[in-house]
């Protein structure tokens, strides 16, 4: 197949998680001598002459669902309520099963600590995604330290640093959480900052280990580039890949300082989820 490959993405980047992971998968298609563009933002319609689209993001389904040519093969980076048509390929990328993980680990890192209160969670607006990781990590977090409490609060957006930074201190100040974790990228990263800045440990989505005690961590460049590189060789691709722990694509990383036998339970609670 020739032709452009193209990227529409919500911003120009920076975020370190979700966007930067997108535009690193440009970047790497490029180096392998494709032809790619980057559109930030939220264009009138998917370029005509694109060969290959990613939209990346569930706020691009209307103009993915809308395109004239449908013989243009896309890569939606989400999962739509309903199927698309047969050249697109959705994207589940089950950050629930990291969500899980995480939240057995809170528990246990925060009994090992000897820190009372509950478990905290700064979480994105409430879209399917977001109520699924919420419940998968309150299960999580059942399953390691059942009588530990859990605080969820939602952001209306995922770059509102403002709100994110004030959940983060409600959290602690105010709720005496015993461990914040997030899973709303800019937003919540603002949450976790404001914890750690009191002292309490932290887990992170998407952004790398940094300073906290684990990390959700999910492979959205190395997804990205494989669906394409099949789409631009004419190879079929599922309707809807789905990722895995087995696969590595979504997972939890913890730092060096947790324990084996910590790590050993969460692996074990992980997978029985």
């Amino acid at each position: 197949m020739n032709g452009v490959v193209g990227f529409v993405v919500p911003h120009v980047g920076g975020d370190r998680s979700w966007v930067d992971g997108a535009l690193a998968a440009a970047q790497t298609l490029r180096s392998e001598g494709l032809e790619v563009e980057v559109v930030p933002g939220t264009p009138a319609a998917l370029p005509g002459h694109w060969a290959v689209a990613v939209a990346h993001g569930i706020q691009y389904e209307a103009l993915v669902r809308a395109r004239p040519d449908r013989a243009q093969r896309v890569v939606l980076s989400d999962r739509p309520a309903t199927p698309t048509d047969a050249n697109v390929t959705s994207v589940d990328w089950s950050w629930h099963l990291g969500g899980r993980a995480a939240g057995a680990a809170a528990g246990l890192i925060a009994r090992e600590q000897g820190r009372t209160g509950p478990v905290g969670l700064v979480a994105g607006p409430t879209v399917d995604t977001q109520l699924r990781f919420a419940d998968a990590f309150a299960r999580g977090l059942r399953a390691a330290d059942p009588r530990r409490a859990l605080e969820v609060r939602f952001v209306t957006a995922f770059d509102d640093v403002a709100q994110g930074a004030a959940a983060g201190v409600s959290m602690t100040d105010g709720a005496g959480c015993a461990l914040v974790a997030h899973s709303a990228d800019s937003a919540g990263m603002a949450a976790t900052a404001a914890a750690a800045d009191r002292g309490v440990p932290t887990i992170g989505f998407l952004s790398g280990i940094d300073a906290h005690v684990a990390a959700v961590t999910s492979d959205i460049t190395g997804v990205l580039v494989r669906l394409v590189r099949e789409a631009v060789a004419g190879r079929p691709t599922p309707s809807l890949y789905v990722c895995s722990l087995e696969s590595g694509d979504v997972g939890l990383a913890l730092a060096d300082g947790v324990g084996e036998d910590i790590a050993a339970r969460v692996r074990e609670l992980a997978a029985t989820g």
